[in-house]
């Protein structure tokens, strides 16, 4: 017989998972929110196809400072359909772009708790750098 005594990378993945799942308001899971230690992206930007140079902007001036950010920028998909699929990724934090946004005005939402803020172009970025920068691993 063989016998396992050590932790893994996978028995850790699967924990990291398990503890983060997001339960819809039915009390369905509906995805997952990583934490930001270790979550390969922080930020996922979501658009509407109106505001996708609005989304790009943001996301190059992101990628530029350093912060791992992710974009869907998909041609096809409601926007619900992207909003799901950013549980799926685990991204701690969503910014969602649709025909409501404000003009300079940014609503990241946690995907952990739901809980939305809002942000200046200038702030936003500021907040992120400082969130990534406070990643242990992070040089």
């Amino acid at each position: 017989y063989m016998g396992c005594y050590g932790i893994g990378v996978s028995r850790t993945v699967a924990t990291i998972y398990e503890e983060n799942v997001v339960n819809g308001k039915n009390g369905e899971p509906m995805g997952i929110s990583l934490p930001v230690s270790v979550a390969p992206y922080l930020l996922q930007i979501v658009a509407v196809d109106d505001k996708k140079e609005v989304a790009e902007k943001i996301y190059n001036k992101l990628k530029e400072a350093g912060v791992p950010v992710i974009i869907d920028d998909r041609a096809q998909g409601m926007l619900g359909a992207k909003i799901k699929d950013c549980y799926m990724f685990g991204t701690p934090y969503m910014l969602v772009l649709g025909n409501k946004a404000q003009e300079g005005s940014f609503e990241i939402e946690s995907t952990k708790t739901g809980e939305k803020k809002t942000f200046k172009e200038d702030e936003l970025i500021e907040e992120f750098v400082k969130m990534n920068n406070a990643r242990k691993y992070v040089k």
